[in-house]
């Protein structure tokens, strides 16, 4: 059984002491971050309040994973998060969130070949956020895993109630705003119904993007008579800002035949590759995994058209023509 939970973030800030209001220009992470985060056995219990300092410490974990921050055009799945400015990728997974001036949004995310798109996306932090303030949001997606349709409604309640200073391992991170959240997620299937009810505390820094520091529980129940309570507790360990090259043409990159009326193929394939293939007023056409195979454009219409090559940090481009 797979359910998709998104956890997120991140770093380190020394400043003044001030009480954070969470808005657009701090809830983004910045785009080519790696960050890591630890798990730990430990029960944390930081109490709510003003002005606090919460020592965290002497928490010993064992490294959960690590997400890259990248943007959605670097993925293969580009067409369907296209409302995305924002998105955390792992080996395996890939999460999409759009932040604009009224809220963080949270539209879903990819595991292997299964889309989990949002249809009614979760907000997950209104704009501005703050010690006192409440958000409040229902949410909802149908998607098939392991082809299994599901229909998923859900609902959040996130709750400003503190701030102040966590000290974590990994150092000490100033003007952190206390979270509780509760939050129901429903699936439903002609195989399985289950539930999953999260209650837990979370630290977001107006200095980092995201969260911190997570600890709570996770209640799962099903139709099959199972119940389990996961509880959890994460931290952020690292966070390191990958330098890279500046994506950018290239006239190294060749497709052929050009023209073509069916297929393409590429100079110097590379397995892992995304290609992407935009139309001359830069609509997304086609997008997908270079697999070492020609790319069948056999389905546009005929016409000139843009192909980027990219490969984490650096982006080829090369025009074609289809007959």
């Amino acid at each position: 059984m797979k359910f998709y939970l998104t956890l997120s973030l991140f770093t380190l800030s020394l400043v003044s002491f001030a009480q954070p209001t969470l808005n657009q220009s701090n809830m983004r992470p910045e785009q080519s971050t790696i960050i890591s985060f630890s798990s730990s056995a430990a029960e944390v219990d930081n109490v709510a309040g003003d002005d606090m300092t919460w020592d965290n410490s002497n928490l010993f974990g064992t490294p959960q994973g690590s997400y890259t921050v990248v943007n959605p055009l670097w993925t293969p799945f580009s067409k369907d998060f296209n409302m995305c400015n924002w998105a955390l990728e792992d080996p395996l997974t890939t999460v999409f969130y759009d932040t604009s001036d009224s809220a963080m949004v949270y539209y879903g995310g990819v595991e292997g070949s299964d889309v989990v798109f949002y249809n009614d996306p979760q907000v997950y932090l209104s704009f501005p956020f703050t010690d006192g303030d409440t958000n409040t949001d229902e949410y909802g997606a149908t998607f098939s895993i392991e082809g299994v349709t599901y229909t998923r409604t859900g609902s959040m309640t996130t709750t400003g109630n503190g701030w102040g200073s966590v000290i974590l391992p990994t150092g000490t991170y100033d003007n952190v705003l206390r979270c509780d959240v509760t939050e129901s997620i429903s699936d439903e299937s002609v195989v399985v119904n289950y539930t999953l009810d999260l209650t837990y505390t979370t630290f977001l820094s107006p200095e980092v993007g995201f969260w911190i520091l997570q600890y709570g529980e996770i209640v799962y129940s099903d139709d099959q008579g199972n119940d389990q309570v996961i509880p959890y507790t994460q931290y952020l360990q690292s966070i390191d800002l990958v330098v890279s090259e500046n994506p950018s043409n290239s006239e190294d990159l060749t497709v052929y035949p050009n023209p073509t009326q069916d297929f393409i193929t590429l100079s110097n394939p590379r397995l892992g590759q995304v290609y992407q293939i935009f139309g001359l007023e830069g609509q997304l056409i086609l997008a997908g995994l270079v697999d070492g195979q020609p790319i069948n454009v056999s389905g546009i219409a005929a016409g000139t058209y843009t192909i980027n090559i990219i490969e984490k940090y650096n982006v080829q481009s090369t025009l074609f023509v289809k007959k």
